[in-house]
């Protein structure tokens, strides 16, 4: 009963330190992308210091699931150390609880973290982002590209006031600027006589090949077809176009703005559709991975925090914490970068690092506790 009292007290001196760091860094995190969106948006468009707030508010999910490490490796430093400096450790260890006891209710802290993030955090910020790319092009007066992966195809759609595009194509290549079995729907924004007529379909094109180029598509092989069925065929055609060559792959290549609980049938369909789904799938599983990863760092910070004030070189300790916990971090993006070249298998790059890292300050507190 004494271990478990002691258990669930120092739990909670490690939740409230979170949470106070958590406040500290968030609002910081806030004031600074609060002052980027007026210096990236406010200079091109008409932007008030409300819709500022609200916007990096959007962002502020995100923002806080890419910081959460760092941030329970800091309040582990901190809770151990204010612990130690009061000498309550000295009195937990003369109790006769052992420090395997007492580092129990940070890790126990760290994966509901987590978990929280993964189930809860992520899918909302993934949410909140792509509102906040809705909202950032609506004051910007841009027109969005969207693009989805399905069964059946890849589908997107662009256009401006005067002029909409519907595009279908069977599969992409793997640079992302080639469409296969293309077909496009025009049709009219803003004509009266074809809302009159109640034709708002301007033409229909049936390509087998159509290549995004600087300010153009590429299409080959192509029936353009009108509305009273009259066909005209090409060998090559010409369409111009607001989109870059990356802006295709830049349409999908945003794990981030996928919820956790999409992620498995967004993979499979876009596996389906003929593209590689690597950098979800190391989403995916860097997911499922923040319970270990965030036990990682946080008990990377409580071995730092443990040292008795007495004797010293308590900064020392933390920044060896800290570098310990920037390496761990460095060496998951390394890992992650030889996923998306072939190198790695996916699931051995997102499990390797925080794996390592947790059993790295398992095997070091078995040292200095045990010998």
């Amino acid at each position: 009963m004494l271990a478990s009292r002691l258990e669930r007290y120092i739990f909670r001196r490690n939740l409230r330190m979170f949470l106070l760091v958590m406040l500290v860094i968030t609002s910081i995190i806030w004031l600074v992308d609060t002052i980027e969106q007026i210096r990236t948006i406010g200079t091109r468009a008409e932007l008030s210091l409300a819709e500022a707030i609200y916007l990096s508010a959007l962002k502020l999910p995100m923002l806080i699931e890419q910081i959460l490490p760092f941030t329970l490796l800091i309040a582990a430093i901190l809770a151990y150390r204010q612990m130690s400096l009061q000498a309550e450790l000295i009195v937990i260890r003369a109790s006769g609880l052992s420090a395997w006891r007492f580092l129990s209710p940070i890790c126990i802290l760290a994966g509901l973290v987590g978990l929280i993030t993964m189930m809860v955090i992520s899918p909302l910020g993934a949410n909140l982002a792509k509102q906040f790319e809705n909202e950032r092009a609506q004051l910007l007066n841009q027109e969005k590209t969207n693009i989805s992966a399905t069964d059946a195809g890849l589908w997107m759609s662009e256009g401006d006031a005067h002029l909409q595009r519907i595009i279908h194509a069977k599969s992409m290549d793997a640079t992302g600027n080639q469409l296969r079995d293309v077909k496009i729907f025009e049709e009219r924004r803003g004509d009266a006589k074809s809302v009159s007529t109640g034709s708002m379909i301007k033409r229909r094109l049936n390509a087998e090949q159509a290549t995004l180029e600087k300010g153009s598509w590429k299409l080959e092989t192509v029936r353009e077809i009108y509305p009273d069925q009259s066909t005209i065929t090409y060998s090559q055609m010409s369409l111009q176009t607001e989109l870059r060559p990356d802006d295709l792959m830049d349409g999908f290549l945003k794990p981030r703005t996928v919820t956790f609980w999409s992620l498995p049938d967004f993979i499979r369909r876009f596996q389906l559709s003929g593209l590689d789904a690597t950098p979800y799938q190391l989403r995916w599983y860097g997911l499922i991975t923040l319970p270990v990863l965030f036990a990682a760092m946080a008990l990377i910070g409580a071995l730092a925090g443990l040292r008795l004030a007495r004797l010293g070189n308590i900064a020392v300790q933390a920044g060896f914490a800290l570098s310990a916990g920037l390496i761990l971090f460095v060496s998951l993006e390394i890992t992650k970068s030889l996923a998306l070249n072939g190198l790695v298998a996916v699931w051995l790059a997102a499990w390797i690092p925080p794996l390592l890292g947790a059993l790295s300050c398992l095997l070091l507190l078995a040292y200095r506790e045990d010998g």
